[in-house]
């Protein structure tokens, strides 16, 4: 390699950018970037920067460890550890290369609930038993209750790039929401339950939509020879409610602590809300109310709720997998 070459590598490694390096080698920045790019048709790269080449290897090893140690460490924060430990002057692109050579990706961060760590072995428990069984589901009806606000943005825009103010989006402080119950099934869904925004949900209250939601749904689909599924909240496990769900010959199947992410009308939701930011686009309350009795009609379908239950499958071999640990997204 020639030392012209040399000096723009070394520039580059240093942090300067395509068209500072174009000013002092005296080049048109497309041929800076032509020869920069060239660096991918070497066996490995390595900095030509460094006062000493014997040292690349270190840190190059210092650098990954680094990575490993803090997945949010910085890059600034590299080199000037870099710079101390070596007496080493590496720049952004250096760190680029070595990051590329390991297989270090940056990703958005994803949040998963909380699961404490008693629970995770019962998940385990149950995904193992309910596998074992062959469970496919068929009897159920997954049901749970839901926020719903009004949110007519996604999280991105086109703007044009002298608009200064183009992607700033006015957003009330308060946004209107419902309250709602739904079901789903392999035969389909329940009918939907809207509650008032404020309306506190008791053990009284859950039993009264069990018996006008869940129990017509129940006959409607499956002659009442099924079983409900929802979570551990509060007001599920109340002991008016186990009384009451006794009393009306409801069936419950058990499910286990902190585990939304088997649970498939958490999916049901999360569709909803999508289709509601990016189809419906309510305006207001009762827009809201209407969108959401049309989602179930319009989306809902009975082939989308076959679909979703059918993906609990892959959701416990994925808590089994992660020891109990939640899961996020279809690679998890």
């Amino acid at each position: 390699m020639s030392h012209e070459y040399e000096r723009i590598f070394a520039m580059k490694d240093e942090g300067k950018s395509m068209s500072e390096i174009a000013d002092k080698m005296g080049m048109d920045r497309r041929t800076v970037k032509t020869i920069l790019e060239s660096i991918s048709t070497e066996k490995e790269y390595r900095p030509y920067s460094l006062t000493d080449a014997s040292k690349w290897e270190e840190i190059k090893a210092r650098i990954i460890e680094l990575h490993k140690m803090n997945k949010e460490v910085f890059t600034w924060k590299i080199i000037e550890d870099i710079k101390e430990k070596f007496n080493e002057s590496i720049g952004y692109y250096c760190v680029s290369q070595v990051r590329q050579e390991a297989g270090i990706v940056g990703k958005q961060r994803k949040y998963g609930h909380f699961v404490r760590e008693p629970n995770r072995e019962k998940r385990v428990d149950w995904a193992v038993g309910t596998r074992s069984r062959k469970e496919m589901f068929l009897d159920v009806i997954f049901a749970d209750e839901a926020s719903v606000d009004i949110e007519n943005e996604t999280g991105h825009v086109w703007v044009q790039s002298d608009d200064v103010y183009g992607h700033v989006s006015m957003k009330p402080k308060h946004r209107q929401r419902v309250m709602i119950w739904l079901g789903i099934s392999m035969m389909g869904p329940t009918e939907v339950k809207i509650l008032g925004p404020k309306e506190t949900l008791k053990a009284d209250d859950y039993t009264r939509i069990l018996e006008d939601y869940y129990l017509p749904a129940a006959k409607k689909l499956y002659g009442k020879r099924c079983r409900l599924a929802h979570d551990n909240a509060p007001v599920h496990t109340a002991r008016h409610t186990i009384e009451r769900m006794a009393e009306m010959g409801i069936d419950v199947m058990p499910w286990p602590a902190e585990s939304p992410d088997m649970m498939p009308i958490e999916n049901a939701f999360a569709y909803l809300k999508q289709t509601l930011r990016s189809h419906y686009k309510p305006k207001n309350k009762a827009e809201l109310v209407e969108s959401i009795r049309k989602f179930k009609d319009e989306f809902l379908t009975r082939e989308y709720c076959q679909r979703t239950i059918r993906h609990i499958h892959t959701a416990m071999r994925q808590v089994i997998r992660r020891e109990g640990h939640p899961v996020r997204g279809k690679k998890d």
